[in-house]
Formats: structure tokens, sequence, C-alpha cells
């Protein structure tokens, strides 16, 4: 028995650390909780919107499935099977010109790559388009007004003033002046020089 008052005490005493442990994890909560509040990255306004939204599309989705299931349901079996397939051909078009404006894509990208022109995804988007000839005309022409921004972006930095040469003032040597240097080589380039300046007039 007395073992079990032990464990009876233990557990009695255990009792007041637990619930000043449960104090002590609220309060620490209760600490961090304004931080939390400080680091939201949304508003409940923005959270509420953004639900709403996508409840918005969720039921969208779930009345057309239902729209659709009440359709099948008024068909016979042939009208099922042919509306079916409608469907499947439906599908398979907007395949199709997903594959082609993946291919429409690849090629225009190509073709500005071998001018040297990477592009984004979002501008290719705006000159490929289903048609291999339209999309032609307007990688040729988006290549067009590169060129001619570039140009206009060279001519503009070109058009300022042109550099100042800066003149010495050199004073008139003669012969004389020129015999008068006593380190030969000097000399020899000194009368060069004067032999060049003759030598043009």
């Amino acid at each position: 028995m007395s073992e079990e008052n032990k464990q009876i005490n233990n557990l009695e005493n255990n009792e007041p650390t637990e619930q000043k442990e449960e104090k002590n994890t609220q309060q620490t909560q209760k600490e961090e909780n304004p931080k939390k509040q400080e680091q939201k990255k949304y508003t409940d306004e923005d959270v509420d919107r953004i639900i709403n939204k996508k409840f918005a599309k969720w039921q969208k989705e779930q009345q057309q499935a239902v729209e659709e299931a009440k359709k099948l349901e008024k068909m016979n079996k042939d009208e099922k099977t042919a509306y079916k397939m409608r469907q499947l051909e439906k599908e398979l078009e907007e395949y199709k010109q997903r594959e082609t404006l993946s291919q429409m894509t690849k090629i225009a990208q190509n073709m500005l790559s071998e001018d040297g022109y990477h592009v984004t995804d979002k501008l290719l988007e705006k000159i490929v388009t289903q048609d291999a000839q339209t999309t032609k005309d307007n990688v040729l022409e988006f290549r067009d007004l590169i060129k001619q921004e570039i140009e206009k972006g060279i001519n503009e930095r070109l058009k300022g003033q042109s550099p100042k040469v800066k003149t010495t003032n050199t004073k008139q040597t003669s012969l004389k002046d020129l015999y008068k240097i006593k380190d030969p080589v000097k000399r020899r380039q000194e009368i060069m020089k004067y032999n060049f300046r003759f030598a043009f007039l």
C-alpha cells in the first residue's frame, strides 16, 4: 500500500506541474499569436474572396456535370452515342489546335533564335497563330521591328557632337633648331617630323 500511496502522491504532485506546463504553453502561444498576426500575408477579406471564387468555380463545374447527366438521361441509346461522339470530336479538335500551336511556337522560336533573338513564351503567344503563313508574317514583322529599334537606338547614341580634337601649341621649328639637339636619335626623329610636315606642302 505504501507504494500505491507514493504513486498517488506523485500523480497529485504531477497534476499541478502539468497544469503549470499547460499555462506556460498557453502563454507562449498567446505571445506567438501577435507575431503570427503581424506576419499575415492575406487579410480576412482576401481569404474570403479567394474561397468564394474557388467555391463559385466548383459550383459551376458541378452544375455543368448535373446538366450533362440530365441531357444523357433524356436521350435514347443512339442519341447518347452520337452526343458522346460529338464530345470526343470536339475534344480531339481542341487537342489538334494545341498541337498545332505548339509546333508553330517551336518553328517561330527557331526562326528567331537563328537571328540571335531569344524570346519569352508570353511574347511567342502573341506572335504565333493557327495559320502557318500568318505566323511567319508575324515573326518577320517582329524581327524587322526589333532591327529598326536597334538601329534607332544606335543612331540616337551616335547623334551627339563629334569629339573635339585638342590642338597643342607647337612652335615652328627651323633647321637651325633641329641641329641644336645634342642627342642624335632625338635629332633624327625631329628631322623626320620636320621633313614629313613639308612633304605635303
